[in-house]
């Protein structure tokens, strides 16, 4: 932690500390605001498809199968396995069986 306080001081210029600074500590004293933009995220990351006419969670396929899954959520998946090469993979709880 304390490496890491040094290397912030050499890149980040004195204005930009205090306020990245301020807005930690901010952050910290109003739970309400936490919570709203956790919630502003859920509802950009998983909505957004849905609300502007991009059904991204409609229109997701794999091998013809209809998913419910953020293409996301595949890529890093895809990412994982392709790394850890596991022989086995099972997955609980989808919506069609895919």
């Amino acid at each position: 932690m304390i490496y890491m306080k040094k290397i912030i001081k050499k890149l980040i210029p004195i204005k930009l500390k205090d306020s990245l600074r301020q807005s930690f500590y901010w952050y910290g004293i109003f739970p309400k605001r936490k919570i709203t933009i956790i919630n502003q995220f859920h509802a950009l990351y998983y909505d957004d498809g849905l609300r502007f006419g991009r059904n991204t969670w409609r229109n997701t396929f794999w091998f013809g199968v209809p998913l419910k899954k953020c293409p996301l959520d595949l890529w890093i998946y895809q990412e994982l396995l392709y790394k850890i090469k596991p022989d086995v993979v099972v997955e609980c709880g989808t919506a069609y069986g895919g």
